[in-house]
């Protein structure tokens, strides 16, 4: 048996135990079957994890008792629960059924792969013309459906760069392209929006990691977020809520940026209304103006 082993578990509160509850429950996993059963006696876990009895009598407190830090509410956080045969590890199903960034483009291929073979016939070749049949444009979207979960390629000022496939022509590939929209301007997008961080003293983007590039993968394909992205960005400095007077300080950044309404609400004027005033300061307004009235009251010349 394996056990998957995340790296999240370096970030996880069981890691802030003691070296031996770290062993133990690393232990657990290694021991666990399938369902996250683990047929063992306080003895044999203390032999497995070559740990003392005594030892892991102490490290499994832990692992058995409520943690109000973990990650998952589970069994009110434990990670291990006593059952007739032995110990179960709460969460390991979870875990075991989780998908590995590897499997889910493995699983993106295979759809787009049926998809092409529902959506687009193969080409019909002649010589000395080669016939291709152009596919439905709906492949297009499921291409760049697939492209949020695909290997993302290197940086480029002038939008993705066509992936090669091989010295031969795909005929189905050709057709892809036909109607895809160019890629995005990746660079662009985050030099753009630097310029205007800096001189509004916003956040800037310091590099475009997977995350942010997907987002603006989605947004590209959206004709309107194409067209007008730039002059959302001259609208920015125009905002002052935008810019942090807003009672709560938030400023815009580079993800409320790639949301998917924030240009549309941007021109729209959304955020260009007078800040609502908080509780605390509409409070102490409230205190002055009363102190006001009182000193005022205080210094009038009695008869």
């Amino acid at each position: 048996m394996f056990a998957k082993l995340y790296c999240d578990i370096l970030f996880s509160s069981v890691w802030e135990k003691s070296k031996d509850t770290r062993l133990l429950w690393v232990t657990f996993l290694a021991m666990a079957d399938q369902d996250g059963v683990v047929r063992a006696s306080l003895p044999g876990l203390a032999r497995a994890a070559n740990l003392t009895l005594e030892e892991t009598k102490v490290a499994l407190i832990p692992l058995m008792a409520p943690d109000p830090e973990s990650k998952s509410q589970k069994e009110e956080g434990r990670r291990i629960t006593r059952i007739p045969d032995g110990f179960l590890v709460v969460n390991y199903v979870d875990y075991r059924n989780r998908k590995t960034a590897a499997e889910r483009r493995e699983e993106t291929r295979k759809r787009v792969a049926e998809h092409r073979k529902r959506v687009c016939p193969v080409a019909h070749v002649t010589k000395p013309v080669t016939h291709v049949t152009k596919c439905n444009p709906s492949e297009a979207e499921a291409e760049a459906e697939a492209e949020t979960e695909s290997p993302l390629p290197p940086l480029s000022n002038k939008g993705d760069s066509k992936t090669d496939i091989g010295s031969e022509t795909d005929p189905q590939s050709t057709a892809t392209e036909a109607v895809a929209v160019d890629g995005p301007p990746f660079r662009e997008i985050m030099i753009e929006w630097n310029k205007t961080a800096q001189a509004n003293k916003l956040p800037t983007v310091n590099h475009l990691n997977e995350k942010r590039m997907m987002a603006i993968r989605a947004r590209w394909r959206d004709v309107t977020w194409r067209e007008n992205w730039k002059k959302a960005l001259e609208v920015i400095p125009k905002s002052p809520f935008l810019l942090g007077d807003n009672g709560r300080g938030w400023r815009a950044n580079f993800v409320f940026f790639l949301r998917p309404d924030s240009v549309d609400s941007i021109l729209e004027g959304t955020y260009e209304q007078v800040p609502q005033k908080t509780e605390i300061e509409r409070m102490m307004e409230e205190v002055m103006r009363r102190s006001q009235k009182r000193l005022a009251t205080q210094e009038e010349p009695t008869a």
